[in-house]
């Protein structure tokens, strides 16, 4: 922080505790938006130790919003016109989130006047710094609801987008399983690691809207809660995500790893994993359980071309069993169609070389 004087660190605290985000600040004092990032991080934000090892940052995340609020005759299968809308709803009344494995929950709540006025920049504003420093995002129903109701705010407060990341959806993740129920409360319970923290139901979310200050502080916890369930829930069910981000290109080494948790204690489980042409050494991981499969090809090129060939003729056999034409490539199979069309191609290009 040498580059900048005391007066100019000032500024960049009194300018955050105001609410503006690290861009807007840089954008007022004519600095960079990493120079305003360093000065925070190193004076008023609560600076994870996460970022100072090597590995993957996941940021577990979870938003407390405002309820849509109206007025209606009935209560049954009501279809409501935006007349009957008195307040649209969607602020974040409270954010939270934890790094990796590091304990400490972190975040950010609604002041009662805030609240009041339905002001969620500041609240906002964390929420989208934290993003901005994570590789990968976890959270439940967070592809449909979490980070589009973050985006919709940056929206409204003319924000640019916020950093494009990785994501891991524990609700998708979930309903591949045969859970009893795939809600968050429901999965902690199912797998012992825990339960949502009790609540009043919408008097609380009201109570929030109206300023009371125990209300928000209520809140504020029952957020963090969430956060704590959702990382235990994750490393649970994380080993059966198949499209899990592979953590592996979080690291420098050449090491062995876990695709899923990033360990490096993998074994060999004497199986293998087989593609159309391919074999592969199945390994998995003794940490978070996660099989996968070697990087090397246990086929040599010889055998894989006496299968591709085998392939070949069987497709051939079977353009011929629907009646298709095997010289022009047309059939009603349009996978064999298009492999075909590109044998085709091959072949036209091989005979010009010739």
């Amino acid at each position: 922080m040498g580059k900048y004087s005391q007066q100019q660190i000032g500024s960049i605290v009194e300018l955050y505790k105001q609410g503006l985000s690290s861009r807007q600040i840089a954008k007022r004092m004519k600095i960079s938006k990493t120079g305003v990032n360093q000065v925070l991080n190193r004076t008023v934000r609560l600076k994870s130790e996460i970022f100072e090892t090597e590995g993957a940052k996941i940021l577990y995340l979870d938003i407390e919003t405002a309820p849509c609020i109206a007025a209606v005759f009935g209560r049954f299968n009501i279809n409501l016109s935006p007349a009957h809308i008195i307040e649209n709803g969607g602020q974040l009344i409270s954010v939270a989130w934890a790094w990796n494995d590091e304990p400490k929950v972190y975040g950010a709540v609604m002041t009662p006047t805030e609240a009041k006025k339905r002001d969620d920049f500041r609240v906002l504003a964390q929420m989208y710094d934290a993003i901005e420093e994570a590789d990968i995002l976890v959270y439940q129903n967070g592809d449909r609801f979490d980070l589009p109701k973050i985006k919709t705010r940056c929206i409204y407060y003319e924000l640019p987008p916020p950093k494009v990341c990785k994501t891991v959806d524990t609700l998708k993740i979930a309903k591949q399983l045969g859970f009893p129920s795939n809600r968050l409360d429901a999965l902690g319970d199912y797998l012992g690691v825990g339960r949502k923290q009790p609540n009043s139901g919408i008097s609380l979310w009201l109570d929030c809207l109206a300023g009371d200050e125990d209300a928000l502080a209520e809140m504020f916890e029952y957020n963090k809660q969430d956060v704590l369930l959702l990382r235990d829930v994750y490393k649970r069910i994380r080993a059966y995500d198949m499209r899990h981000p592979n953590m592996q290109h979080y690291y420098s080494d050449e090491n062995k790893r876990c695709t899923v948790c990033g360990s490096e204690n993998v074994h060999a489980t004497g199986h293998s994993v087989f593609t159309q042409v391919s074999e592969f050494a199945e390994i998995q991981c003794g940490d978070c359980g996660h099989r996968m499969r070697e990087r090397t090809n246990l086929k040599t090129k010889e055998k894989m071309k006496n299968t591709q060939e085998l392939i070949h003729q069987r497709t051939k056999e079977y353009i011929k069993e629907i009646g298709g034409n095997v010289k022009s490539g047309f059939c009603y199979n349009s996978q064999a169609r298009k492999y075909y069309e590109r044998k085709q191609k091959i072949e036209a290009e091989r005979q010009k070389k010739i």
